[in-house]
């Protein structure tokens, strides 16, 4: 006569499967020892399976934990490589006192000759000295339209020159600071004393690494000589970094 093995229910001949355990009849009942069904084969199943949600409980904590601290670690790096190329764009666009001075200056010369040249040739023209005369009443309104432009021009560079020698007396000072800058900086900051103080993870990525070092270098310039121009700042950070943290290399 068939058997459950789970249940232990007797069945006659013919039927297959359990009716209430829906599992498959045995002819007959094996030890409990033997039988998946049995009390004590069952506690062990169970047991056993507590242990591998256990494990995969940790595993999946595990893993998830990593994704996060990876996760972190990416939004951090892209921050930090963000501010890096953002800092980097000021370095490019700064431009000293002295070189706008010089630009100025160089535009005023250019303005008040072409200017000049321009109503030179317009009084030539008019008092026939060239080949060639516009002809009445137009030329007047070219004459008008013309001048105006190059008296411009001539207003325009004398401008600049004044550009020019605003910038110029604010060179002066800017290299002064500067001067006093890179002099404080080189002789209190050294690479042993910011890596140090900075106490970093010898696996932190390089690029983070470079962002507060940098911060570091530019916070002790700050606190030294004040609020300084933001621009400034960071071109001559970027160039004192490149002397400390390279200059050995």
């Amino acid at each position: 006569m068939p058997w459950c093995p789970k249940c232990k229910s007797e069945y006659r001949e013919g039927i297959k499967e359990c009716a209430d355990c829906k599992i498959p009849l045995m002819d007959e009942l094996p030890p409990d020892s033997e039988n998946p069904y049995s009390e004590e084969n069952q506690m062990k199943q169970q047991a056993q399976q507590w242990v591998l949600n256990d494990i995969e409980e940790s595993q999946e904590a595990e893993a998830e934990e990593n994704t996060e601290q990876a996760k972190d670690l990416s939004i951090e790096t892209q921050i930090r490589n963000a501010r890096l190329n953002a800092a980097r764009d000021s370095v490019r666009v700064y431009q000293d006192k002295k070189s706008k001075a010089e630009d100025f200056k160089s535009s005023g010369y250019t303005l008040i000759f072409v200017g000049t040249l321009g109503l030179i040739a317009l009084v030539l023209l008019e008092l026939g000295v060239f080949p060639f005369s516009l002809a009445a009443p137009g030329k007047y309104i070219t004459y008008l339209v013309m001048g105006t432009m190059f008296l411009i021009f001539v207003i325009m560079g004398f401008s600049s020159f004044k550009s020019f020698k605003k910038y110029a007396k604010e060179a002066e000072t800017e290299d002064d600071l500067t001067s006093r800058i890179k002099a404080w900086t080189l002789e209190n900051v050294t690479k042993e004393s910011i890596v140090k103080k900075a106490a970093l993870p010898v696996d932190m990525p390089e690029e983070v690494k470079y962002f507060r070092y940098f911060d570091m270098l530019k916070k002790a310039i700050r606190t030294e000589f004040g609020d300084v121009n933001a621009a400034y700042l960071e071109s001559l950070t970027e160039e004192l970094y490149s002397e400390i943290f390279e200059g050995d290399n």
